[in-house]
């Protein structure tokens, strides 16, 4: 009877821990998609500043400024071809992921999806928190780097 209880609690031990994380990476799928937007604009904003920066750090000819344009017009069309199947294929494994968690979840007892929920609930917590530390210290990094 106790080998019995001890394989049960194993078997549901794996059960809870495979669906906190695929709920981990399905969560992880859908902020990366809100916040894709938002990083897009900040890294069009980095690259500009970065150009500016360099054309008066290099010092560079109008001439020199009309090349680098145009070489950067040369390869934008290439650039943003990649970035659109990226963006496609993150869409896809977004969708993957809600399909798996689903297949999972549906084999859970109520008591089991509660428990699964919460530890998911701690464990994006716990991911936010570290998140948010290595934020800070690369705007450090950023300010000592001025």
């Amino acid at each position: 009877m106790l080998h019995l209880r001890q394989t049960k609690y194993k078997d549901m031990k794996k059960v809870t821990l495979l669906i906190a994380f695929g709920a981990t990476l399905m969560f992880s799928g859908l902020n990366a998609q809100v916040s894709e937007k938002v990083e897009v604009k900040k890294v069009e904003a980095t690259e500009e500043k970065h150009e500016n920066h360099m054309e008066e750090e290099l010092e560079l000819t109008e001439e020199q400024k009309t090349q680098m344009n145009a070489i950067k017009e040369k390869y934008a069309a290439k650039e943003k071809a990649q970035k659109d199947q990226m963006r496609a294929l993150k869409q896809s494994m977004k969708e993957l992921r809600e399909a798996k968690r689903k297949e999972m979840h549906s084999v859970l007892t109520p008591e089991q999806k509660k428990k699964a929920d919460a530890h998911h609930a701690t464990m994006m917590k716990k991911k936010k928190a570290k998140t948010t530390v290595k934020k800070q210290k690369m705007q450090q990094r950023k300010e000592m780097n001025k």
